[in-house]
């Protein structure tokens, strides 16, 4: 019951501006650890200097995250677009710091916020790492509180091409989701015996009935986009004397907002493969 409140209210309440929030407060801390970094974990350095200069970094880093919009990415679902767009911010804040810094040391405004080249590449570095280690921290924090949800259902994936891994992702996203993905299944030599996020490729010969009752396997899910209904037919007809349910993922136009939901994967229809007539689909 406690993990169910947890997760419900990490949904609720992890807002963009709490990330936004948190990733400043990163930025502010990895500020700190430069300095002391840089000085060899040592007070020698000017103090008053350093206290003016965090209000700097943290509005120099304000702005960078507000453009760029890093803070925007749904955390439990942090992947390499976000990665990459942490780098981006970061980059730009670095840049925004060393021109505010070359600026005033131009004009001899403020002598406070003549802060070392070395100091902001130190902390751009930390910072990077402060918030991609922050985000997988809390998806793997979200991710083992829901990681005791009863599975209902094993499942097999056939195709691991985009379409299947995007078809697992849909699947370990939906937090409604009773099902465990246990390996993909594909014909690709240079795939099988690899992983692909944690889970295995396995090749054609594997998918036996003592394979499926060995893993308690219930349901197969097609995601290959470029097989045609012939071939397609050809092959869930192999499948029809295993006891397992046949299920497709429809063409990617067909997607919501360019986006699989679990929703749209459907079962094929056993009946119509076996008198050879178009596959349909179950509503």
């Amino acid at each position: 019951m406690i993990q169910k409140y947890l997760s419900y209210n990490a949904q609720r309440y992890a807002s963009k501006w709490l990330v936004l929030g948190i990733d400043l407060l990163t930025v502010v801390f990895s500020f700190v650890l430069s300095y002391f970094i840089r000085f060899n974990l040592t007070l020698n350095f000017d103090i008053h200097n350093f206290l003016v200069q965090i209000p700097l970094v943290a509005i120099s880093s304000l702005i960078a995250f507000l453009i760029v919009g890093s803070y925007k990415g749904v955390v439990r679902h942090t992947g390499v677009r976000d990665v990459y767009n942490i780098f981006n911010a970061v980059c730009f804040f670095s840049i925004l710091v060393i021109f505010v810094v070359l600026t005033n040391r131009q004009l001899g405004m403020l002598d406070e916020f003549t802060i070392p080249l070395s100091i902001i590449i130190i902390n751009s570095l930390i910072t990077f790492i402060g918030l991609v280690a922050s985000r997988f921290v809390f998806k793997s924090f979200y991710n083992k509180m829901n990681s005791n949800i009863k599975v209902t259902k094993n499942i097999i994936i056939y195709g691991a091409g985009d379409s299947g891994v995007l078809t697992h992702s849909a699947i370990a996203n939906n937090t409604r989701s009773r099902y465990k993905v246990i390996g993909y299944i594909d014909r690709d030599a240079k795939k099988i015996g690899k992983n692909i996020n944690g889970v295995p490729v396995f090749g054609r010969r594997t998918l036996t009935e003592a394979f499926i009752v060995k893993n308690n396997i219930s349901e197969i899910i097609f995601s290959i986009q470029n097989i045609d209904s012939i071939k397609l037919r050809k092959t869930v007809e192999g499948l029809v004397d295993l006891p397992i349910v046949v299920k497709i993922v429809p063409p990617i136009e067909d997607w919501i907002n360019g986006e699989l939901k679990v929703s749209q994967i459907k079962q094929v229809q056993i009946e119509d493969l076996l008198d050879r007539a178009p596959i349909t689909i179950k509503k």
